[in-house]
């Protein structure tokens, strides 16, 4: 009886170990659940990598988040900051909001949130390890964004 008691005792113990895979929300893939420093890895245009061209924009990142915390409603928040390597004394940050919806997302100001309007991209890859948006794929104006995470300091 002991040896089938300790195979049972065994087989619990083993199977409460098991690794288990965890399917985010396409929101939390984008914000790690609040907020996310992604570094912009590729930003390709009209068939150019523009971040392998200029090293401007080697220290560009990305942040997506569900929202600031000073504002009356957290609406999710999709920052690009320039950093220290500016490309031009023009050269600014962008701060758009932005809504996910099936494969596509769409960044906007705040009158996207009343009449609809904004700049829509195709989500062609969104795991936490790597995010490829795409605009017009397959044309002489293709523009995609790939986002890997920030490395820690």
């Amino acid at each position: 009886m002991r040896p089938v008691l300790l195979f049972v005792l065994f087989g619990i113990i083993t199977s409460a170990c098991e690794k288990k895979e965890v399917k985010l929300s396409q929101i939390d893939t984008f914000t790690g659940g609040m907020s996310r420093e992604w570094l912009i890895a590729e930003n390709f245009f009209s068939g150019v990598d523009v971040t392998q061209l200029e090293d401007c924009h080697s220290d560009d990142i990305a942040v997506f988040s569900k929202g600031d915390p000073g504002e009356d409603k957290l609406i999710p928040v999709y920052k690009w900051n320039k950093n220290e390597k500016r490309c031009s004394a023009i050269d600014e940050d962008l701060r758009l909001y932005f809504t996910l919806s099936g494969n596509t997302i769409i960044f906007g100001d705040q009158d996207m949130l009343t009449n609809g309007t904004g700049e829509i991209w195709d989500i062609d890859k969104a795991e936490s390890s790597e995010i490829i948006i795409s605009q017009n794929k397959g044309t002489s104006d293709e523009r995609r964004l790939r986002f890997v995470p920030k490395p820690n300091p």
